[in-house]
């Protein structure tokens, strides 16, 4: 097949949002190596304990990939915490990661809508870190309705419900 050829077809292919597996642990793993171990030169990455870390993840917490033709090209994991001094439950951010080859193409905002429908569904609340420098990241959580900036986090709480019982956003613009 002809260079210019393959490159339509691969254009042509659909980034697919979808729960992980424990068949992706493998994927996601050096997945979030390349994209966030990128930055860090200081830490060497044990893909044995990423691997694992992944695994335990997957049992535990929401996870989805961004899936294109058979290849992890992102994923969002999210866990529920508790902070020592409250009560409340909330879904931290474990990874948030996406190929940069794929950011342009809204893969970025499709994971974490599903982890937003993730949540409204259990009816609890979104917290992320964003790193001093991710842009992307600033921009994108500060773009959406019913997060709140709060230092280098962004917080999203629950929907309120309104009188007929459809959402409301906890923000009104």
């Amino acid at each position: 097949m002809a260079k210019g050829f393959m490159n339509a077809a691969r254009q042509a292919e659909a980034v697919t949002i979808r729960p992980a597996t424990a068949l992706d642990a493998v994927n996601i793993a050096k997945l979030l190596k390349r994209t966030l171990g990128a930055d860090q030169d200081a830490l060497r990455v044990n893909d044995q304990k990423t691997v694992k870390w992944v695994m335990d993840t997957l049992e535990t917490a929401f996870v989805a990939v961004a899936d294109l033709s058979g290849r992890v090209v992102g994923s969002i994991a999210m866990l529920p915490m508790q902070q020592p001094w409250s009560d409340d439950w909330f879904m931290g951010e474990a990874w948030y990661a996406v190929k940069p080859s794929v950011q342009t193409e809204g893969t970025a905002a499709d994971l974490l809508e599903q982890a937003e429908m993730f949540a409204d569904k259990k009816r609890i609340p979104l917290f992320f870190k964003v790193p001093a420098g991710d842009v992307d990241k600033e921009t994108l959580l500060s773009s959406r309705l019913g997060y709140h900036h709060m230092g280098n986090a962004y917080f999203r709480s629950v929907p309120s419900r309104s009188r007929d019982g459809r959402e409301e956003s906890a923000l009104a613009t």
